[in-house]
């Protein structure tokens, strides 16, 4: 085997890698980086990098990428890696050289904690995380969370229709931007937003707040990231090619209409929802505010929120669709023994669309 950080030039092998999988069941979806993952990691922070396994022949065998993020635990500013792409070609019936890999991407910076996402259903990277092994990382879980996925079309009542809704501009974002920071930072693995320039991509315009009496009360992103991020239905069948045929009635029920195979979906994330005092009613009327702003654009909208939460308090009440996922802290065993981080599963505030 040989080790590697992997450059454009290996760019098609690793996406027909990351592409191997879908999201199981009679509707088969994957969560893609087109046409360039390289680049698209690169595009969420200068200091993403990605490993890559081959073996004596040369073929690309296994990928994990670490992205670097500035996050809250406990209050405090950390530096975590955000572990994705770790990916193992199903037909290579040998073991890949994990502790290596890991070894070399945790060489090459220096870290606070290391997290990771993986769908509810994937058994194989559950089985190979959780297990632990002599001096090799393993993983601790931190909390179950659902991206939701809605239609722009669905109804929501607005428990507060009395409240000021405005999109941001140059002139008032860094009052946004701070009102959610201020949220924010109170929940582990929140992203530090001090501005807009924290986070590669945002702009001022792709923010709202609801303001009462002229005074910010909650504040979201509606943040379009298919540049970089995409998903594409790749199969569907059995029952869901019944219900894909009934898409008119499944619109006018609210519900998003199911693409037909190799198609993308056309979303937009709602991303650093915040209220004050994490209010869900706050939640739920920016959130009846934002969809209607999204409506002409875009067919979906994905939110995310980690179980126990007041923001899945509100989002579990809108007809939708979800996807499970498990979030997990990587115990580097083995390499560098920097004991686990603190991480308060059921206080976490991890948005997807930095996933």
């Amino acid at each position: 085997m040989a080790f590697s950080f992997g450059t454009t030039n290996d760019a098609p092998e690793v996406l027909k890698l990351l592409e191997g999988e879908s999201y199981k069941g009679n509707l088969r979806i994957i969560f893609t980086r087109r046409d360039d993952p390289i680049a698209a990691f690169k595009s969420e922070s200068d200091g993403a990098i990605t490993g890559i396994m081959r073996d004596t022949g040369g073929r690309l065998i296994a990928t994990i990428t670490v992205i670097p993020r500035i996050m809250y635990i406990g209050g405090e500013l950390k530096r975590v890696a955000y572990i994705t792409g770790l990916k193992k070609d199903l037909s290579y019936n040998k073991i890949v050289n994990w502790r290596e890999m890991f070894s070399k991407m945790n060489a090459a910076g220096t870290y606070d904690a290391y997290i990771c996402c993986f769908v509810g259903d994937n058994d194989t990277v559950i089985k190979m995380l959780t297990k632990k092994r002599t001096r090799l990382p393993y993983a601790l879980p931190i909390n179950k969370y659902e991206a939701f996925i809605f239609n722009p079309c669905v109804r929501v009542k607005d428990p507060h229709p009395e409240l000021d809704f405005a999109r941001a501009d140059a002139d008032d974002v860094n009052e946004v931007t701070a009102f959610i920071s201020e949220c924010g930072k109170k929940h582990d693995l929140f992203h530090k937003l001090d501005t807009i320039d924290d986070i590669k991509g945002l702009k001022a315009e792709d923010f709202y707040c609801l303001r009462r009496d002229g005074r910010i009360v909650a504040a979201a992103a509606l943040w379009n990231r298919q540049d970089v991020k995409q998903y594409y239905v790749k199969e569907c069948k059995g029952v869901m090619k019944l219900v894909r045929a009934l898409n008119p009635i499944l619109q006018r029920l609210g519900y998003v209409r199911i693409l037909k195979d190799d198609s993308m979906l056309n979303f937009a994330y709602v991303s650093f929802l915040e209220a004050e005092n994490d209010d869900p009613e706050l939640m739920t009327s920016l959130f009846s505010r934002i969809k209607e702003a999204a409506k002409a654009d875009y067919e979906a909208l994905i939110i995310s929120a980690a179980h126990s939460t007041p923001k899945h308090t509100a989002l579990k009440k809108i007809r939708g669709i979800s996807i499970q996922h498990n979030i997990a802290q990587i115990v580097t065993n083995g390499i560098n023994d920097v004991p686990p981080a603190d991480i308060d599963g059921q206080n976490m505030d991890l948005d997807c669309a930095l996933l």
